[in-house]
């Protein structure tokens, strides 16, 4: 092969590296502003959601999430000194400050929202249009949340039902399967052969606390996990709920679904 040839085809290789590492960087670039946009929506749906919460609603979801409330502040009139107690905008940069130190987070303020209805899930639909490129899991886990009717259940098994024909209805294609029998166990909902969802009505802490070992064993069948827990009011457990919810994620990296209702008799 003459040297001008060879030369030649050296050329054309590094061309279409170039071409490729451009390619990957123009796609890592539009992604990055997709996630930028993204943020700038959540950022905007935050500040509509927390317009709609009453001052009484701010101050309680200080206390319940964050465990505190902004300080009164102390003013002097005629060497008296007066109460100043917050206002509106005090609880607002309260909770921005709180996001910003990562303290609170848009899940949380939207559980919140959810459980003592302050808006519908439809108000969260916007976050279903933008997992449209998420992956079907995410998708699902999405629906879920923003569709599926938290209705008032007798139990466990009542819960599965409801989910049940719930996915068969959203997803008719899709194969779903009712307590599925895996080497890690029972599964109480698998759809399509890979996606598990584990559910709970917990009436203790240590139920919370077992579920741990059944994530450690479906994690090793499934990379697709989920837990959903229903939140009877009745047994004041939400506190224990959120702890480990945080406890599947960080140390598991399983996503959870938390419901709220009463359990009937």
């Amino acid at each position: 092969m003459g040297f001008k040839k060879f030369f030649g085809k050296v050329v054309d290789k590094i061309e279409d590296v170039a071409e490729n590492a451009k390619e990957s960087y123009d796609e890592r670039q539009e992604q990055k502003m997709d996630d930028a946009d993204f943020e700038d929506l959540l950022d905007e749906k935050r500040e509509e959601l927390l317009n709609k919460f009453e001052m009484s609603e701010l101050k309680k979801i200080c206390e319940d999430v964050l465990g505190e409330v902004p300080e009164s502040e102390w003013g002097e009139d005629d060497g008296k000194e007066y109460e100043v107690k917050p206002k509106r905008k005090n609880y607002l940069e309260f909770i921005d400050d709180a996001l910003e130190d990562e303290d609170l987070n848009f899940e949380q303020i939207k559980d919140f929202s959810l459980k003592h209805k302050i808006v519908s899930k439809k108000f969260f639909d916007f976050e279903l249009e933008e997992s449209a490129d998420t992956g079907k899991f995410e998708e699902i886990i999405k629906t879920i949340q923003n569709e599926f009717p938290s209705e008032n259940i007798h139990d466990e098994k009542e819960l599965q039902a409801q989910l049940t024909v719930f996915l068969k209805t959203k997803y008719p294609n899709s194969e779903v399967e009712r307590e599925s029998r895996t080497d890690g166990g029972i599964i109480d909902i698998l759809m399509d052969g890979e996606y598990a969802f584990e559910l709970k009505v917990p009436s203790t802490k240590t139920e919370l606390r077992n579920l741990r070992g059944q994530i450690e064993e479906y994690q090793e069948e499934f990379s697709n996990l989920c837990v959903i827990i229903f939140d009877n009011q009745a047994d004041d457990i939400s506190e224990n709920i959120k702890k480990y919810v945080n406890i599947y994620h960080e140390k598991y990296d399983v996503p959870s679904i938390v419901l709220h209702g009463k359990k009937r008799k």
